[in-house]
């Protein structure tokens, strides 16, 4: 027993590597739902954590007719709330949010920019592909 509890007292005694931060670590809050239609659910998640600066959420429900709702945002850099909502449905996936969208180009700007002409390359024919053998 001597000869356990001196090997283990240098390892119980050696000093620990500092920690990332001095702040208590703060969980991220999720939770999920299933309804009693295995095709419908929900989750969703929310982080918010001061020592990094990440906070984001994300909500997410799967309704019984197959259509996806749901909603996920964070901080950006500058301090400002950046939200987006989305559906996935029969008519496709659609994201809206709040920040404004630029312009789409001009097609003149788009195609006008010179491209090099693709190189092509054709398979040689494979041998005995069309090559009928009669036995005589």
């Amino acid at each position: 027993i001597l000869l356990v509890i001196s090997i283990l007292a240098p390892a119980y005694t050696a000093p620990r590597n500092p920690r990332l931060t001095l702040l208590d670590h703060e969980p991220a809050h999720y939770y999920h739902e299933y309804d009693k239609n295995p095709n419908a659910y929900s989750f969703g998640y929310d982080v918010a954590d001061p020592a990094t600066g990440n906070n984001q959420y994300r909500a997410e429900q799967r309704h019984a007719n197959g259509t996806v709702t749901g909603s996920y945002g964070y901080i950006d850099p500058y301090g400002k709330p950046v939200r987006y909502k989305y559906i996935a449905d029969s008519l496709g996936y659609r994201v809206y949010s709040d920040l404004p969208t630029p312009k789409p180009l001009p097609i003149a700007l788009v195609s006008s920019e010179p491209t090099e002409p693709s190189i092509t390359w054709t398979r040689p024919p494979k041998p005995h592909k069309n090559k009928v053998f009669v036995d005589i």
